[in-house]
């Protein structure tokens, strides 16, 4: 069995890895291009299944590489090619016999001692490389010196077998070389001199590099990011690169277009005028794509604003200055200019810009506060609810706070209207940690205003709003009106047998706009005080997010600590509710009338003044209700009300069965 599953790995990773007559090549340290997916030394097919590459190796000692029966899309398409590569962490040892794993992106290594001509055989079927040195070659020694045109971006690292020419990775900043004239033009300059077979030269950008290169004595080397290079021959013409302006102050964000830039040969800049009558951006490419979606083609030679990410915001102060420029791919980094009429100029040696001209002077807006909100429905930042202002300081409007589905309604203010985007920076709201309630308590407070301050919330109703932009602050006229008459109100907690859970309470009866309950302190464990609170609504579950839920609805007397303690003094009395810095309710253990008044915002609490034995449903009775209601509390059907002290007849701190038959007692006159 072991067998046959391994044969049929084997040969379905061959049929996925390989296609029968597909070319094949290899890529990695000793490839002409280096570790590029998209390019790699071609085999020669021999037959079906074999293939050879006799490759010219100069790089001595442990060199990395692998087989790939299809090339990338591009420089980075590592994942594309995964699947038609052949390889593993493995040494492929020279003049032996090596199989190859299929689909992988591990790299198989040989130790080459001597630069030469190597012939690499491989059999697609079976995996087997063989790789075998067949000629000597000489190589060059290296005793000059290359230039590095003073366009060029990033850092430069070279090295031979016995170490780096310069001290560590990334090497050396191109713009920290030494410089000299060459046939006329100033150049970046590097001299070295090695015998080694390895010679190595790299350019690199910070981000990707360019491939192992044999330096080329007396070259001019081009690089602008990436992972190539142009070298070209300095007694031959300089070619000057033409620089583009591209964004919407040219032809769009297109890849493909762009207003070509003038070239000064004198002071060696670019330039080009621009008249936008509004707001617009740019930034500049040295180089145009052939198609619309093609960003990758000019990503390496983009040049934009040197910032975090972000657009660079012009403003008059940095008229006729050097601003920096940096190549870059990544979104952001355009200059965004308003309107005006400018000459742009581009030192690519130096990568400054400088704009110079005049901004059209713009006539300030009056000012506008708009209410943001479910005023009139939902949310749009695009259709807030203007106030009005004679002087531009104080705005003032009359708002119809709508029902937001939980009673209240909520709201906040902006000086724009659009997108959540552009009016970001033009909203404020309330001063406060989090959401602001407006409540009966403090809805004629003076209310602190701030920059992208808080939501306000306040129950439904018509209100007149007063916001003064000087001070920052705003007052609300209006009486918060509680519809009374169509909402619920539950006791929570440690009352009738529950426990907290934000979907199980006490529903109050109500009547005449007031809601009355009486209900059994029942505390949990041993504790001797039960704690209890009201909402307006119950979650559909227990979960945390139940209690997230009725938040809004919840409400309670007010105390520092969040929790209220009723004293003696404070039966009978009238208690302040708030639906903002509400607190629970801690009270002893036994039976309480409970009153509330939502349109006064008032709660009353009372003791069950009953303490006849056997009274166990409170009515002032003994009588066969009190035995229902003692058999229900057994059966932990939580009856209402109940009144503990007298259903526990033989005072043994339990209302049981034994209870249950006394009172049947009292009633038939057996006993008292």
């Amino acid at each position: 069995m072991k067998k046959s599953f391994t044969f049929l790995s084997l040969l379905v990773a061959t049929m996925f890895a390989f296609q029968a007559n597909a070319d094949l090549w290899l890529i990695g340290a000793i490839s002409p291009d280096g570790w590029n997916p998209s390019k790699g030394a071609a085999f020669t097919a021999v037959d079906e299944h074999n293939y050879t590459l006799d490759l010219e190796v100069t790089a001595t000692g442990q060199q990395y590489y692998s087989l790939t029966s299809k090339l990338g899309a591009n420089n980075g398409d590592w994942d594309g090619i995964k699947p038609y590569r052949f390889g593993g962490s493995m040494e492929v040892v020279l003049g032996t016999e090596t199989t190859l794993e299929a689909g992988t992106d591990q790299s198989p290594y040989s130790n080459f001692t001597q630069a030469g001509i190597y012939t690499f055989t491989f059999n697609d079927s079976t995996r087997v490389l063989k790789v075998v040195f067949k000629e000597e070659v000489v190589v060059p020694t290296f005793n000059g010196t290359i230039y590095i045109d003073k366009a060029s971006i990033g850092n430069i690292w070279a090295w031979d077998s016995d170490g780096s020419y310069f001290d560590n990775w990334p090497g050396k900043a191109i713009n920290t070389l030494e410089t000299t004239q060459l046939n006329g033009t100033e150049y970046y300059f590097f001299t070295y001199t090695h015998n080694a077979s390895n010679p190595g030269l790299i350019f690199n950008d910070g981000t990707s590099q360019t491939s192992d290169l044999v330096p080329q004595d007396g070259m001019v080397y081009f690089y602008t990011g990436g992972n190539s290079v142009t070298i070209t021959d300095p007694s031959a013409p300089v070619t000057i690169p033409d620089l583009y302006l591209f964004g919407p102050a040219a032809q769009g964000w297109d890849p493909t277009k762009g207003d070509k830039m003038t070239y000064d040969e004198t002071t060696e800049t670019y330039s080009i005028s621009i008249n936008p009558e509004s707001p617009t951006t740019f930034s500049f490419t040295t180089k145009l794509a052939e198609n619309a979606d093609d960003w990758a083609a000019i990503a390496t030679y983009r040049f934009g604003a040197d910032t975090d990410g972000n657009d660079f915001v012009f403003n008059e102060n940095y008229l006729d200055s050097a601003l920096a420029l940096v190549q870059t791919d990544q979104p952001g980094h355009a200059f965004a200019v308003p309107a005006g009429q400018y000459t742009l100029t581009v030192d690519l040696n130096n990568k400054t810009l400088v704009i110079s001209g005049t901004i059209t002077p713009i006539e300030p807006e009056p000012t506008k506060v708009y209410i943001l909100g479910n005023v009139a429905g939902d949310w749009d930042p695009t259709t807030g609810q203007e106030m009005t202002s004679e002087d531009g300081e104080t705005f003032t409007a009359n708002l119809v706070a709508v029902d937001a589905g939980d009673g209240n309604s909520y709201f906040s203010f902006t000086k724009k209207l659009g997108s959540w985007d552009e009016i970001a920076m033009y909203r404020f709201g309330a001063q406060s940690e989090g959401d602001y309630w407006v409540t009966a308590d403090n809805i004629h407070d003076t209310i602190p205003l701030v920059d992208n301050g808080k939501t306000l919330r306040i129950p439904a109703g018509e209100y007149t709003l007063t916001v003064n932009l000087t001070d920052m602050t705003l007052l609300i006229g209006g009486e918060i009106i509680i519809p009374v008459d169509t909402a619920d109100v539950y006791i929570l907690g440690e009352v009738n047998g529950n426990q907290w859970a934000p979907n199980v309470g006490v529903k109050m009866e109500f009547k005449d706009g007031i809601y009355t309950a009486t209900i059994t302190a029942e505390p949990s464990g041993e504790n001797t005080s039960a704690f209890f609170g009201f909402s307006t609504a119950l979650a559909e579950n227990d979960d945390q997010g139940g209690w997230d839920y009725i938040a809004p609805y919840r409400f309670g007397p007010w105390s520092d600590d969040g929790n209220f303690l009723m004293t003696d003094e404070l039966f009978g009395e009238e208690i302040s509710l708030s639906f903002e810095g509400y607190s629970t309710i801690q009270i002893d253990k036994g039976t309480y009338n409970v009153t509330v008044d939502l349109e006064n915002s008032k709660l009353v609490i009372e003791k069950n003044v009953s303490d006849k034995p056997g009274d166990a449903n409170n009515d002032g009775n003994v009588d066969v209700n009190d035995v229902t209601t003692i058999i229900n509390y057994i059966l932990g059907k939580n009856p209402t009300p109940f009144n503990f002290d007298n259903a526990d007849v033989n005072g043994d701190t339990k209302a049981d069965v034994m209870d249950v038959t006394l009172i049947i007692n009292m009633i038939l006159g057996i006993s008292k």
